[in-house]
């Protein structure tokens, strides 16, 4: 008399075989927009690699990101000094419902840059021999900081290059920049323009998040924020840093 087969062996044996063949569940992904990235880099690479999260970074003039962030085109942003009306669409790191800093990815300032020769200054106080408007990228922060002087602004360019070439041609009377940025930018082309002492300001900078990811993967967003200080803080990253000044 033949052998019957059992089926049920049978489907439960192809059903392990099938779950065994199947790739192991994806590694956390997160989406980030920055306008600079590469001044982040870093930092970024070693936080993909202590955390195991998949991140991808997306280049983009700063108000795209800010679009991206409002939109669900992105799930954070970097880096983001702080502004009350950007709680509208975003959310950064907290404690005990105040700022956290010590989860900042960085401290930065922001310097005004002249053309070598001009006699515009700044005191720590005010602009002194302001003939003219002052250039600033679009969706910065320092906007705010230079109206709040009584400066008139032209924020309608969206990169550094951009603004120092208006500064070149005498559109502008100064360009106000985050300090590294524009420091990396005084040679070549733009030799003949100089940073303004002191510093405009210096703030902090963060990582951010859109409202909605945070909602849905609000232990995803802190894992990367205290891998952020984490990061900030290490000896490598910090040796890194240091190498690429």
């Amino acid at each position: 008399m033949p052998n019957k087969f059992n089926y049920r062996a049978i489907s439960a044996t192809l059903l392990l075989l099938v779950s065994l063949s199947e790739p192991a569940a994806s590694a956390p992904s997160v989406t980030l927009c920055a306008e600079r990235p590469w001044l982040s880099a870093i930092m970024i690479e070693q936080l993909k690699k202590n955390t195991g999260i998949a991140i991808t970074v997306q280049t983009a003039p700063w108000l795209r990101c800010i679009y991206a962030l409002q939109n669900g085109q992105a799930d954070g942003a970097f880096k983001a000094s702080f502004k009350a009306d950007r709680l509208n669409y975003s959310v950064y790191p907290m404690a005990n419902g105040k700022l956290d800093v010590d989860r900042r990815m960085a401290t930065e300032s922001y310097h005004l840059y002249r053309l070598k020769g001009s006699r515009l200054g700044w005191d720590g106080k005010s602009l002194n021999n302001l003939d003219g408007k002052i250039g600033a990228q679009a969706g910065f922060s320092i906007v705010e900081f230079l109206t709040s002087l009584g400066a008139q602004v032209d924020s309608g360019a969206h990169s550094a290059e951009t603004n120092l070439r208006m500064l070149l041609r005498g559109r502008f009377a100064a360009v106000a920049l985050q300090t590294q940025e524009g420091d990396s930018l005084l040679n070549g082309e733009f030799s003949e323009i100089e940073r303004v002492e002191p510093a405009l300001v210096e703030k902090p900078y963060f990582l951010v998040f859109s409202r909605r990811f945070f909602a849905e993967h609000a232990d995803l967003a802190n894992e990367l924020w205290n891998g952020v200080a984490k990061v900030r803080e290490s000896p490598e990253y910090m040796k890194a840093m240091h190498d690429n000044k």
